[in-house]
């Protein structure tokens, strides 16, 4: 190892992390990670979501945009107003940003219009520190300019204290900023996202229960990655505080006399050193770390009796003497580190990093597979077949992968289609199955299983959902589809189910296809890979809420932007994400066999990058694979397609 060094161990930043949203979590407030003290380490920001944080921040663009290339598909929070020059660069990596100047947030709401994309604001108030932010008196009215910009959204409003003036959090400081929240929430009929209030310096309101119940955000960085509060300095029970530790090389050791010699003038810092009434002899090391790498001050030495006496540019001299050994040049000494300290060494590229404990993969998990024998939904028959040719070789991949499988067969009897029946007798038929599909699920997840269902038509969709939703309430979807699926029975041009099945799942369609609706809320779905929608479809869709990627989207954005994008939409689902696979997503040329193709889809590898990119989240709960028409008893091409695609997603990696 080449020295000075810091060893940073991830496990137990995954393990701060952990403890600290699960406290936060039962106060009701989300964490944003900050990784700014580590230079955006990408290994820390992987840590800490691993622990549970679902956003991270950082104040340096360069710090995020460095995230952003090393896979973190987190969504991603500035933490200061951008500077002008940096406007394209914000609106293209950030997700949210921290502002308090009325001229920025114009540019990037011109900006964010010209790339196409919605950037999340959350208005700064000064409270007391006099560091960044508007006066209470002012944010009323510039929410309101807010408000009517495009481009950008009033995510939230936020403070910041401790930082400058040393101002702390208190329960009259924060009421101000609910209160606040509160009144531009009446005053402009909205609902703000987040109120964020502050830093780790307001883990001692959350632990006393005295942090304003309105206050849902909190920024915390130093308590995660060195376990303490920083209002008073405390050690946060559960966390660990050594996380990180500095080994350095000692290049001279000597006894010295305690007291200079010589007329003394200025240090090379400007300073006239402390003068000690010391006049004995004592052994001292000379270690190869200074200034320029950390803040002396803030080094705490591991071994008891080793002082910290100060430093130079590139020197560091401690006192071993009573240190109960001697230490010679070649010897490593240990320190660990305050944030100022932490900083600097995080910074410096002459501090060599190395990481600690392995990132945890995918866990191999059980999952049950359920086949849906159903084409009730469909423009014909085809997909009942899907089941018979998908879910047995499903299992033998998916076992190849390290999961614990069990496959059902088909859980209902074939429910296939008749082109005579109305939408209603359709809907009718449709419902026993889909129940028994909801009942699956409820009994998977309380069997601590992963539901996947095979069909089948998408209708099958809201029979998963169905049960899904009443184990989970706070989850969302992602729909891979080329159809919007959004039409109900009066504007449908064919009378399919599977047409109408997305509005189903959102209660926007007259047509119950599983007994209890899962009642998704818009907000909660993204929908990836629509080219095929009629008029009236169109319409529905655009003043639905949904999010959509369209084909175009994924073509100008690159379909793991569309992935991060969709994942950042939906990082306020903390029961997870539900994954439906129409396979008319691909294009017909890698799917051919699905019910209704659709030229222009998605290639091969753009669709594996999308189920990699999920299963990198973490935040995949269940899944569906749909639309298949498969040859009875032949090696189909799109079954084989859609076995790959669901391996992808429940973990397989190339390496």
């Amino acid at each position: 190892m080449d020295y000075p060094a810091i060893e940073i161990n991830l496990d137990a930043i995954r393990e701060n992390a952990s403890a600290l949203t699960a406290l936060c979590g039962k106060r009701g407030l989300a964490v944003a990670g900050v990784v700014k003290c580590t230079c955006g380490s990408p290994a820390v920001a992987s840590a800490m979501v691993a622990g549970g944080v679902k956003q991270i921040a950082d104040s340096r663009l360069e710090n995020l945009e460095r995230l952003r290339n090393n896979g973190i598909n987190s969504e991603l929070l500035l933490l200061r107003s951008p500077m002008k020059s940096q406007i394209t660069g914000t609106v293209k990596i950030v997700d949210i940003s921290l502002n308090s100047e009325l001229e920025i947030i114009e540019m990037l709401s011109t900006e964010a219009v010209r790339q196409r994309k919605k950037h999340d604001i959350i208005l700064m108030t000064d409270l007391g520190d006099r560091r960044e932010g508007l006066m209470p008196g002012d944010v009323i009215a510039a929410a309101g300019a807010i408000i009517r910009m495009p481009g950008v959204r009033l995510a939230g409003i936020g403070t910041n204290l401790t930082c400058f003036r040393g101002i702390l959090p208190s329960p009259q400081n924060m009421q101000l900023l609910a209160d606040l929240a509160t009144e531009i929430e009446a005053v402009y009929t909205i609902k703000l996202r987040w109120i964020s209030g502050g830093n780790s310096s307001s883990l001692k309101m959350i632990i006393d229960g005295t942090m304003p119940a309105k206050i849902n955000h909190v920024r915390l960085g130093e308590s995660i990655l060195l376990g303490r509060e920083t209002a008073a300095g405390e050690l946060l029970s559960g966390t660990e505080p050594d996380a990180f530790c500095l080994k350095t090389e000692v290049i001279e050791s000597s006894v010295k006399p305690s007291q200079p010699e010589g007329i003394t003038g200025l240090d090379a810092f400007g300073h006239i050193p402390a003068t000690s009434s010391d006049n004995s002899s004592r052994r001292r090391a000379l270690l190869g770390i200074g200034r320029e790498d950390t803040v002396l001050e803030g080094l705490r030495p591991c071994v008891p009796g080793i002082k910290v006496l100060g430093g130079s540019s590139d020197h560091l001299i401690v006192d071993v003497e009573d240190a109960g050994r001697s230490f010679g040049a070649g010897d490593i000494i240990a320190f660990n580190l305050t944030y100022p300290a932490l900083l600097g060494c995080m910074t410096s590229s002459y501090v060599n990093k190395h990481y600690l404990g392995i990132h945890p993969e995918q866990k191999n998990i059980g999952i049950r597979i359920a086949g849906m024998p159903v084409s009730i939904g469909a423009n014909r028959t085809g997909s009942e077949l899907a089941p018979e040719a998908v879910c047995t070789r499903l299992k033998e991949k998916l076992a190849g992968v390290g999961h614990v499988v069990e496959n059902w067969g088909n859980i209902a009897e074939p429910v296939l289609y008749n082109g005579n029946l109305t939408p209603e007798q359709k809907a009718a038929l449709l419902l026993k199955t889909n129940d028994c599909l909801a009942q699956f699920t409820v009994k998977t997840m309380d069997d601590n299983r992963f539901p996947l269902a095979v069909g089948g038509d998408h209708s099958i969709t809201a029979g998963i959902l169905g049960g899904l939703r009443q184990r989970k309430k706070n989850s969302g979807m992602i729909m891979f589809s080329a159809f919007g699926e959004f039409n109900d029975a009066k504007t449908s041009m064919t009378g399919n189910l599977h047409g109408m099945v997305l509005a189903a799942c959102c209660n926007r369609c007259d047509l119950r296809m599983v007994s209890i609706p899962p009642g998704m809320p818009v907000e909660n779905i993204v929908l990836i890979g629509l080219r095929n929608v009629d008029s009236a479809e169109r319409k529905l869709l655009s003043q639905s809420g949904i999010k959509i990627f369209t084909m175009e989207d994924i073509d100008v954005l690159g379909m793991h932007e569309v992935i991060i994008q969709a994942c950042r939409r939906l990082t306020h689902c903390t029961d997870g994400i539900h994954i439906s696979i129409g396979m008319n997503f691909a294009d017909p040329a890698e799917a051919p066999g699905v019910l209704l193709a659709s030229r222009g889809g998605v290639n091969y590898r753009e669709a594996h990058l999308a189920m990699e990119a999920l299963a990198a989240t973490g935040m995949v709960c269940s899944a569906d694979l749909t639309e298949l028409a498969p040859v009875a008893g032949a090696n189909d091409q799109t079954a084989e397609f859609g076995i790959e695609l669901l391996c992808s997603l429940l973990g397989q990696k190339i390496i």
